[in-house]
């Protein structure tokens, strides 16, 4: 069902009616109940199942991958921690911030996107060495 999700982009309500209708299932789970277990799923566990995707996908279409992008950003939190400035005693409030850097395939014909690569790093790291440690 997390599959099914992530590659149509449907709600999860979407997501139960449609794996319902597929499978012709008589009774699905709630929706609380799917989004629970997503939420409790462990970091690994996800990771895993993505390798594992992403594995599926380039032994089956690696020939219909006719573009990668790799871009590197950044993105913050609202969470805000304080920082001391080099002149006087002046505390500022900063809001933490990540960096993400990311390998896409583009599909031939559909244009559709697949993650097939990310890698995350601590406030302004360097994109480059992110990139080559995505590669």
């Amino acid at each position: 069902m997390f599959l099914v999700r992530q590659l149509s982009g449907y709600s999860y309500r979407e997501t139960l009616k449609a794996v319902s209708r597929a499978l012709k299932l008589k009774s699905i789970p709630a929706v609380s109940t799917l989004h629970y277990r997503l939420s409790k799923m462990p970091t690994s566990l996800f990771i895993e199942f993505h390798n594992f995707v992403v594995n599926w996908i380039l032994s089956n279409y690696r020939d219909s991958i006719k573009l990668l992008i790799v871009d590197a950003t950044g993105f913050s939190f609202n969470e805000l921690y304080p920082v001391n400035f080099f002149r006087g005693k002046e505390i500022r409030f900063i809001k933490s911030h990540v960096r993400m850097c990311v390998i896409i395939g583009v599909m031939e014909g559909s244009g559709k996107r697949i993650v097939l690569a990310m890698v995350d790093g601590g406030p302004y790291e360097s994109e480059v060495k992110m990139v080559m440690q995505v590669l």
